[in-house]
């Protein structure tokens, strides 16, 4: 069941100076976070979130979220269904994998364990570039390397990267 601001009916009609799905090109959906390589298997426990930076429901149906491997491998698309739609200040959440609580769920996706870029598209074509212009918002990501002792230090742990996203810009850092 989707949550509050995520896909769903009770939607006022669209009005003439603000029509549903018109996006402005500095961006208002936004790829708010994402999990990639879950600690076990990955299976069923990747997602991506967006959000909706809006002060109204965004029309959905005619966009895509796309996924490259790596630095320059091929390009997955999942397209977005009809009437879905993402509510203003709200978020969707894409399961990549079986999950009964997400808006929209994409069973044969996957993000690769290593890098990897996520697009939000205007469309439901294939991305021909990173500059295509009907990205609305992309993420590059990796998994970084770290040097590791052979004895930690008492209490240290390692755990799962989280990346998160510069609000003035569109480079991602590591927690």
């Amino acid at each position: 069941v989707p949550g509050p601001g995520c896909a769903g009916g009770g939607l006022p009609p669209p009005t003439p100076e603000e029509p549903m799905g018109q996006v402005s090109q500095t961006g208002q959906i936004k790829i708010n976070d994402f999990l990639f390589d879950p600690e076990g298997a990955d299976d069923g426990k990747e997602f991506i979130k967006l959000y909706n930076e809006g002060e109204r429901a965004v029309d959905l149906a005619n966009w895509s979220i796309q996924t490259r491997s790596g630095t320059s491998g091929s390009v997955s698309k999942k397209n977005f269904e009809s009437g879905m739609t993402i509510q203003p200040k709200g978020y969707f959440l894409i399961w990549l994998g079986p999950n009964d609580q997400a808006n929209m769920v994409w069973a044969s996706g996957s993000l690769n364990n290593a890098s990897g870029t996520i697009y939000l598209v205007r469309d439901k074509k294939v991305i021909e570039s990173d500059s295509d212009p009907d990205v609305e918002d992309k993420v590059f990501y990796e998994k970084k390397k770290e040097a590791v002792s052979a004895e930690p230090p008492p209490g240290a742990f390692l755990k799962n990267l989280y990346w998160y996203k510069d609000p003035n810009s569109d480079v991602r850092f590591i927690d």
